[in-house]
């Protein structure tokens, strides 16, 4: 059927005959009721219906006569006038006439009066039921005429097409006043019927007729449109375009439009298809759109014609993957090939035509190679699937070569492993992206801890040596993976084989692989071989004041000092000082060491003062005043011993060294024969650490000092109220003990935790608890029995302090951390940050702080915690990028977006883990958050090409593309992208997600849209 629409006003002079009946008798025409009803005929005919009617009223009102033939016809007059003048009765007196008399001639007339009305009234239903009782042979030649037009008409509008055709046909050679009207509306059905040929003959009679020239021509350009003769359309419609109502001007241009189109002169083509679009949106489908979106590409006006395009790609049809395909082409003109890759895509999988799909495949496969952005790129899939269905296309080794880049381009180097390893012949170029793909698939297990996965990787990397350079740095990945899991022999293995390639020299690793095999050894207490490669590190490392160089001569220092080659050590000790970077405190006190060995106490004493002045809230800084208090000592300075003792009980009383200074004290004291003060500072550490081996030996040298006093009976009293002091008990106590700590020494843990638990059910407050306690938790880790562990470990906490509690507590808050007690947790960490005195632990403290903080929402805290962990030396990348990480989220957590921003941006940049990744989308949040969509958009991007094995937030980043697309204007590219994660993340939680923005997206497009939205035309004008 016709799809335009022309609304036709036709002026039908419908002309209605007069019936007259000359029954009445010639005797009655001068007298009543004849003469009134001779009066009203004469009056009907002569078209006076008024005073026709009152004299018919009057023969009427004669009901003595109401039977006869004159009081019916008057009847019927009457009515009819009645109709003529428009009266509200004049159908219900037709009717009644007929019900009263249907035997009577003029019932059939009156039929056919009343059909009349009908029609007038538009009620073509009802008047063709009349018309259809109407008796023809008593109608006159021009109420004939009418009566087959009005009921071809009525026919016309009830759409009964044959049989309007029907009566139609009986005037279409009839030279009546309807034949005209009759030849139209002929001419009107066979084009609806689409029988142009006919609508096309009937139509041209018409042409010069003045009720129709301005109709006929625009039917018979759209017969001319339907045909195909558009060379017609133009002649005849361009001419016509500008005197045309503004009601069918529309429909032209669309017309005009078309055939300059179809002709493909798409520039002329244009003006006409813009009007149609502009005047007659609503009537406009698909494939409208489709061409005023091709003439617009076909301008250069790309991107106009996208967002045509873009309508047109709502179903799934030919003709949606010819508008994904052109569509793609506009985002490459507008460099926009983010959005042209997913055109390509859409185009490629909707597979109606074979040459576009492949075309845009390969396209597809193109850009995905140059954006490496979207995290769901199937090209490689596709390519896969391609190469798989036309193992004989001519465009295989494209296909190959494609394939191979894409896997390197994607940086999604878990699915790329999936698919290169379903290809069973791998050519040189292949090959070699599998060798990479394998490489960097290792890289980001290492990077996640999964070491041993690394070592796999990287063992078939090197195996693939199409790259000889990167099958050597393989092997300095699986040295690294192998020292990670603290396989040394494996770490040296692997190294070795790297450097002795021919490769290494030239490898960015080179220096880390002799720096890190110099550790290697150093670990395993091969100091030789250890001095050996840091000082091959040292000779071609590049950076000579680094972190690692630094550490480095520390290192062949320390090797040095345990071979007792002190004068080397001290060498390398004060070359690490130049530089500065790391434990200059360590490297102080090591240095101390060696003077001291070398008996250069001045020396050793003046380096100790250094380290203490520079760094006095080093862990070692008790050490150091211990050190130089006994190396005055052995040098007999009894008074500068007693100095430095005092000035370390008095600066770090919570030290372990302050119980060791205190007994030192109180010894000095009792050696000068200053009993007094000996027994009063030896009875103050058997007090303050009760049970511990100071307070031990500060009770032995307690009870000679009483003895040579002659004052026993004092020593008994007060060693009467200790505990450790019952001399039968003690020796029980560590008889018991011993044994249980021969079974743990011998490795044998159950014997030993049983012992263990022995001897703490006889001696709970036993001298030796803290270590039976320590002891028996590090067997029940070993075991894996971590809340009996925990338990033992709380038990040495709460005991008085020994060379345990720094351990237990550290191990505790790590456990209690493990099982998400944080509250528990937390005390144990703040505390480490008193007490500890190895580096370690301190880094720890801090570090169990800001953890356990982050989870209580203390966030102030966090931030603090965090800050001391970065200000402390030797903190690793790992705590470096969290600590950034969890400030950047206590930050965002307190409305403080600024210093958030800057905290995720470093771990960002810091980080290729999980955490950079997490980082990377809060920065791409932030940015939304502040309408910086632009931006936010790229960062979404870097999110995909740097992230991409961090499947998680990288669909989380293209959920939050989507709402920058929508503040953009760019609805069609937000579904598109929901729609992708839709069909090609795995997790089910944010599919859904996706799934329920993308009903919202599309139900707030559709309500703003609404009465824009292209409608399926009427294939009927």
């Amino acid at each position: 059927m016709n799809r335009y629409v022309f609304i036709i006003l036709c002026s039908v002079v419908i002309t209605t005959s007069a019936f007259f009946t000359a029954s009445a008798q010639q005797t009655a025409v001068y007298q009543e009721p004849g003469a009134s009803y001779n009066l009203g005929v004469d009056l009907y005919q002569k078209e006076k219906y008024g005073a026709a009617s009152e004299q018919f009223e009057k023969v009427i009102r004669f009901r003595e006569e109401a039977g006869s033939l004159l009081y019916i016809n008057a009847r019927y007059y009457e009515a009819v006038c009645a109709l003529e003048l428009e009266h509200g009765d004049a159908e219900y007196k037709l009717q009644n006439f007929i019900k009263k008399y249907p035997e009577n001639s003029n019932t059939r007339l009156a039929y056919y009066q009343l059909g009349k009305h009908q029609f007038s009234n538009g009620d073509f239903r009802k008047a063709l039921e009349s018309f259809s009782e109407v008796d023809q042979f008593g109608l006159s030649r021009r109420e004939k005429a009418e009566l087959f037009f009005k009921k071809g008409y009525a026919y016309f509008q009830t759409k009964e097409y044959q049989r309007a055709k029907s009566e139609f046909r009986k005037l279409l050679d009839r030279e009546t006043s309807y034949q005209s009207s009759a030849i139209f509306y002929y001419a009107q059905i066979a084009y609806l019927e689409e029988d142009y040929p006919t609508a096309l003959e009937y139509f041209e009679k018409l042409k010069k007729d003045i009720r129709y020239r301005k109709t006929i021509p625009l039917y018979l350009v759209h017969i001319y449109h339907q045909q195909g003769v558009y060379d017609k359309v133009i002649a005849e419609g361009v001419p016509m375009y500008e005197s045309v109502s503004s009601r069918d001007k529309g429909t032209l241009a669309h017309l005009i439009g078309n055939a300059y189109y179809q002709a493909g002169d798409y520039q002329k083509a244009l003006p006409y298809l813009e009007f149609y679009s502009r005047t007659n949106r609503r009537s406009m489908d698909r494939s409208d759109y489709y061409q005023l979106a091709y003439a617009l590409f076909r301008n250069k006006r790309y991107n106009e014609a996208a967002r045509f395009f873009q309508d047109v790609a709502a179903e799934k049809d030919s003709l949606a993957q010819n508008a994904y395909y052109h569509l793609a082409y506009c985002y490459i003109k507008e460099d926009q090939k983010q959005f042209a890759s997913n055109a390509f895509a859409s185009a490629y999988e909707l597979d109606y035509d074979r040459e576009i799909t492949e075309d845009a495949l390969f396209n597809y496969a193109k850009l995905s190679m140059e954006i490496s952005k979207d995290p769901y790129n199937t090209s490689i899939q596709n390519l896969e699937k391609y190469l798989e269905d036309f193992p004989d296309s001519p465009r295989r080794t494209e296909a190959h070569k494609y394939l191979a880049s894409l896997y390197l381009s994607t940086n999604n180097y878990e699915r790329a492993l999936q698919s290169i390893e379903k290809i069973q012949y791998k050519n040189p170029e292949m090959s070699s992206a599998y060798q990479k793909i394998l490489f960097y698939r290792g890289v980001e297990l290492f990077n996640q801890h999964n070491f041993q996965g690394a070592i796999n990787h990287f063992k078939q990397a090197e195996a693939n040596a199409e790259n000889k350079k990167m099958a050597a740095e393989a092997n300095f990945w699986t040295g690294e993976a192998f020292y990670r899991l603290k396989n040394h022999w494996g770490a040296m293995k692997y190294y070795k084989l790297f450097l002795q390639s021919g490769y290494a020299k030239s490898s960015e690793f080179y220096d880390a692989a002799l720096y890190n095999l110099g550790y290697t050894y150093f670990k395993r207490e091969d100091y030789k071989n250890a001095i050996a490669y840091f000082d091959k590190y040292l000779q071609v490392s590049g950076d000579k004041g680094s972190k690692m160089t630094n550490d480095a001569l520390l290192r062949i220092a320390d090797s040095y000092i345990i071979h007792k080659r002190y004068e080397q050590a001290i060498r390398y000790y004060d070359k690490a000082l130049e530089i500065n970077k790391i434990d200059g405190d360590y490297a102080l006190h090591q240095k101390a060491r060696a003077q001291g060995a070398l008996g250069k106490f001045d020396d050793k004493i003046y380096t100790l003062n250094a380290l203490v002045n520079q760094y006095s809230n080093s862990t070692l800084a008790d050490d150091a005043l211990y050190d130089i208090a006994t190396t005055y000592l052995l040098i007999n300075n009894n008074r500068k011993a007693l100095q430095y003792f005092n000035r370390l009980c008095n600066t770090y009383p919570k030290s372990s060294m302050a119980k060791k200074g205190m007994l030192k004290t109180g010894l000095i004291y009792y050696n000068e024969n200053k009993n007094q003060e000996a027994i009063r500072t030896l009875k103050e550490v058997i007090s303050k650490y009760p049970g511990t081996s100071e307070s031990r030996e500060a009770l032995s040298s307690l009870q000679n000092i009483y003895v040579n006093l002659n004052q026993v009976d004092k020593y008994y009293a007060f060693a009467n109220d200790l505990s450790f002091a019952d001399i039968s008990a003690s020796e029980q106590d560590s008889v018991t003990y011993m044994a249980a700590e021969n079974s743990y020494m011998d490795n044998h843990c159950d014997e030993a935790i049983e012992a263990f638990s022995s001897y703490l059910e006889k001696f709970p407050q036993g001298f030796f608890a803290p270590n039976a306690n320590y002891y028996m938790a590090e067997c029940l880790m070993r075991q894996d029995k971590r809340e009996e562990a925990l338990e033992a470990y709380e038990n040495v906490i709460r005991l008085p302090r020994t060379r345990f509690t720094e351990n237990a507590m550290l191990n505790a808050g790590t456990l209690q951390l493990e099982q998400n007690n944080h509250e528990k947790a937390l005390p144990h960490f703040t505390a480490l940050e008193e007490i500890a005195e190895n580096k370690s632990s301190l880094l720890k403290g801090y570090a169990g702080q800001m953890k356990c903080n982050y989870q209580l929402a203390n966030y102030r805290e966090t931030i603090e915690a965090a800050e001391k962990l970065l200000r402390t030396e030797t903190v690793s990348n790992e705590l470096i990028n969290e600590a950034h990480f969890l400030m950047a989220h206590s930050y965002l957590k307190t409305g403080d977006a600024t210093l958030a921003e800057r905290e995720f941006s470093i771990t960002e940049k810091l980080t290729d883990s999980e955490l950079g990744a997490e980082s990377n989308y809060y920065l791409a949040f932030l940015a939304y958050k502040k309408d910086k969509y632009k931006e936010a958009e790229e960062i979404i991007f870097r999110l995909a090409e740097h992230y991409a094995a961090y499947d998680k937030w990288v669909a989380k980043g293209f959920i939050l593309l989507a709402d920058v697309y929508v503040k953009l204007d760019n609805v069609f590219q937000a579904k598109q992208t929901l729609q992708s994660i839709i069909d090609n993340y795995k997790g089910d939680e944010l599919k859904e997600v996706a799934r329920k923005k993308l009903e919202e997206i599309s139900t707030t497009d559709t309500q703003e849209t609404g009465s824009e939205t292209p409608e399926k035309k009427s294939n009927l004008y």
